[in-house]
């Protein structure tokens, strides 16, 4: 979403990101930068039937963000793995138009309603291997982030066989002189010690995902206009 560049998308490639993308046409775009479809991840508000069946087809992992999502999901390729994303009622970000989580937001599956999505995916024999949240957009307080991902690893002891949790983006740069720089060394060593805490917890080591996307990209140029 970020940047979709092609140049930019296969450096990213070439450093070792894969990507996440919200449309068949972004989908396209990375396949076209030479990602495999395991290496995509799909999270998107609103999806048609097509869509779904060109991602099943793909072979793109998914993070579904509804129960109807589940729902038509499973119907088109059950006994398959999802992943979900969730609403954990925390929202941040730098404008309320960015703003992805809290009881205001259309994002994701709210906490009342895992039960739902535990016996859609078992009606449909779908393993849940993953669990995904975003709070919002250009956030500078890492200590926001984290506050979001103890709710993650929280909601994340509910579900027996997760392979990944994916705490989104949300990442921020600074636009004014103002601004102060995301604190990344500290949040991503606070990060890592509570991924491990809940890892040995758990009982097995789970890939931690994040979508980075614009702050791996804003900085890079100068607009003129």
């Amino acid at each position: 979403k970020a940047n979709t560049n092609i140049f930019i998308l296969k450096l990213l490639k070439e450093l070792g990101a894969k990507i996440e993308t919200v449309s068949r046409g972004e989908i396209e775009s990375a396949l076209k930068a030479g990602y495999k479809g395991g290496n995509i991840i799909f999270t998107s508000t609103s999806i048609s039937k097509e869509e779904v069946q060109f991602v099943i087809k793909k072979k793109v992992r998914v993070n579904l963000d509804s129960l109807f999502q589940i729902e038509l999901y499973g119907r088109l390729n059950p006994e398959s793995k999802i992943g979900i994303r969730v609403n954990q009622g925390i929202g941040a970000g730098h404008h309320s138009h960015v703003i992805t989580g809290g009881t205001m937001s259309k994002f994701g599956i709210t906490l009342s309603h895992l039960h739902k999505a535990k016996a859609l995916a078992e009606k449909y024999g779908l393993k849940i291997v993953a669990l995904h949240q975003h709070i919002g957009s250009n956030i500078l307080d890492s200590g926001v982030l984290l506050k979001a991902a103890d709710k993650l690893f929280a909601t994340a002891a509910l579900f027996p066989d997760l392979e990944s949790l994916d705490f989104g983006g949300g990442l921020g740069v600074p636009y004014s002189g103002k601004e102060h720089e995301l604190d990344l060394k500290t949040f991503g060593q606070e990060l890592s010690k509570k991924m491990d805490n809940f890892c040995k917890k758990y009982g097995r080591t789970l890939d931690m995902i994040l979508e980075p996307g614009r702050f791996l990209v804003a900085q890079s140029g100068t607009l003129l206009a």
